[in-house]
């Protein structure tokens, strides 16, 4: 889904002076409800954290190279232009600071 977007996976931090960026992993796409979630993170220690409890094995710069990187801008274009069904309707936004279960539990109650 995100194939064609730019990826910089060793950026320290997701904000520079031209775009808003993202960070994704595929690893961290849950199913819920009979829903799918893919979430998007607004920051690298977010991601981060939440990779490492998915995988407790997994340490420092094995995890960074599952981290996608891209313009927030190109998702929103992509989100609004895309057919029902397609993909881009799974993505969830976590707000900085919460995990994606606490996230996942409030928007779907």
């Amino acid at each position: 889904m995100l194939a064609d977007l730019e990826c910089h996976c060793s950026r320290p931090n997701v904000l520079n002076n031209e775009n808003f960026h993202f960070v994704q992993s595929d690893l961290l796409v849950v199913k819920k409800q009979k829903k799918r979630y893919c979430p998007i993170y607004f920051q690298k220690e977010d991601i981060e954290r939440e990779l490492t409890k998915a995988s407790k094995s997994s340490r420092g710069s094995a995890l960074s190279k599952q981290i996608m990187v891209g313009s927030l801008e190109d998702v929103l274009k992509k989100m609004e232009i895309s057919e029902r069904n397609s993909g881009w309707d799974d993505l969830i936004f976590i707000p900085p600071g919460k995990s994606l279960n606490q996230h996942i539990n409030e928007v779907s109650a």
